[in-house]
């Protein structure tokens, strides 16, 4: 689950699908994979295992060089169509998901501002989020802005993934902050052209030094 270079773009679905909107999804997913898009993370609390399990196969038999990740199922992350698991403060602890997972697997954290760094052991790669005001968070977390991005990166080990509320316009100043690249779900989906949406931001990483 760890082979290959890490990709500086990971597209996050909407984490609202359920069974019937799912297949409405699927080939809006298929398309932005085709476009470049280098990873997916499916995080779908309202799917059930058997539905999130037929995605990922539905998408790995199309796309078997993509990267697809499964959020906070740790069970589904050992099963083929996936390959790394991301967790939140919701999941188990990233050092629970090591042993069980053992030392070749990927395995994501969604951090905040103010957790410990012990939060984060055993984790490949970061979140940082929400950088930006953003609807789902709103109310919940305060958005870290540039400089709580910033100060994030550099207590980080492993690479991280800006998130939340931005869009292609801020690849260059999340780059700036220290972050590895862009973690994107509404800058992606909430377009009425995945594909397009993918491209864009695919080129304007690429742009960044």
């Amino acid at each position: 689950m760890k082979a290959g270079e890490l990709a500086r773009l990971v597209g996050l679905s909407p984490g609202t699908l359920e069974p019937h909107t799912l297949d409405a999804f699927l080939p809006r997913a298929s398309a932005a994979l085709d476009a470049g898009l280098p990873v997916l993370l499916l995080r779908e609390p309202l799917l059930t295992d058997a539905d999130r399990l037929r995605a990922g196969e539905w998408l790995r038999e199309r796309h078997p060089r993509a990267q697809l990740w499964i959020h906070d199922a740790l069970h589904l992350a050992a099963m083929g169509p996936f390959d790394a698991l991301h967790l939140g403060f919701r999941s188990l602890p990233p050092a629970t998901a090591r042993r069980l997972l053992g030392p070749s697997a990927r395995i994501g954290f969604s951090a905040h501002a103010h957790d410990p760094e012990g939060a984060w052991r055993e984790c490949d790669h970061l979140f940082a989020s929400p950088v930006l005001e953003t609807p789902s968070k709103r109310g919940l977390l305060e958005p870290l802005g540039w400089t709580g991005l910033r100060e994030l990166c550099a207590r980080a080990s492993v690479p991280v993934f800006a998130l939340g509320g931005l869009r292609a316009e801020h690849a260059a100043a999340a780059r700036a902050q220290g972050a590895h690249g862009l973690a994107v779900r509404g800058a992606l989906f909430d377009s009425p052209d995945a594909a397009a949406a993918a491209g864009e931001l695919l080129l304007a990483l690429a742009s960044c030094r």
